[in-house]
């Protein structure tokens, strides 16, 4: 059993190695060689979405999806759900080609900022709210070109106990545009076979000041993990004004279909 289970490890770590190699490379030469947003940021997009969907396969991530169709995620779509770790990324960039929407933060950490420039992710500075119109305008305008955004409105990861209050800032983004706003919720429902508890969480949640190596090897020690992904009803946002009723109503939707792990 500890065979396999170093196996299995190395078989994750190297397809992990590989991938982010890959990555790298094609969104480093993405974005030298292509200067038109929309065709930049669609090649970076899929290559994300094929190595994703080889990932989850690789480190045996099973996904139930609910109230899903094959319309669903049509885009252009701006799509908020709940965050609890970076595997999150995976599993629903696995299912659509997307970008990201993520903090300056981010970009300034090591290693992750190298991963989410060549991803082309759309960046916001929650530090100070200067620049807001312009970060909003960007997420507006691939949104109009015809490509699937991806915000997570509590703006950090939380431990699971609970989906946390929603920045309603950037919901703007999707009014006066052609996209709709999809809520999903994500449930981690078992891992290694076993139910998912505050004992066994920090396999799989990437939360607080952990830092992002130690929890990359956790995560990469399980056996599977089982996640269920459920979809809401899309919400159509007319006007800025309504970012509040908007943001409440899909926090509404995606805590009602959120399973707390509880302490």
């Amino acid at each position: 059993m500890i065979l396999f289970r170093i196996l299995f490890f190395a078989i994750k770590f190297s397809y992990f190695i590989l991938s982010v190699f890959i990555y790298l490379l094609s969104g480093t030469l993405a974005h030298i060689l292509i200067k038109d947003f929309y065709l930049r940021h669609n090649l970076t997009s899929q290559i994300l979405h094929y190595l994703s969907k080889l990932g989850l396969v690789i480190f045996n991530v099973k996904v139930k999806s609910i109230n899903y169709d094959k319309h669903t995620l049509k885009p252009p779509l701006l799509v908020v759900s709940n965050h609890v770790g970076f595997l999150d990324v995976l599993i629903i960039v696995a299912k659509t080609p997307c970008l990201f929407v993520t903090s300056y933060e981010i970009k300034e950490t090591p290693f992750l900022g190298w991963l989410t420039d060549a991803a082309g992710c759309l960046y916001v500075e929650r530090r100070n709210r200067g620049n807001i119109h312009n970060e909003v305008g960007n997420i507006r305008n691939a949104l109009n070109l015809g490509l699937n955004v991806v915000l997570f409105p509590e703006a950090t990861s939380s431990n699971g106990c609970q989906v946390l209050p929603f920045k309603k800032s950037m919901f703007v983004a999707a009014a006066n545009s052609k996209a709709l706003i999809l809520p999903i919720t994500l449930n981690y429902t078992q891992i290694d076979k076993r139910p998912v508890t505050s004992s066994n969480k920090d396999y799989a949640f990437w939360y607080g000041d952990q830092s992002f190596f130690p929890a990359l090897i956790k995560l990469f020690s399980n056996f599977s993990i089982d996640v269920e992904l459920t979809y809401s009803e899309k919400l159509k946002m007319n006007h800025a004004d309504d970012r509040t009723p908007v943001s409440i109503r899909a926090h509404e939707l995606i805590s009602s279909n959120y399973r707390p792990i509880l302490d």
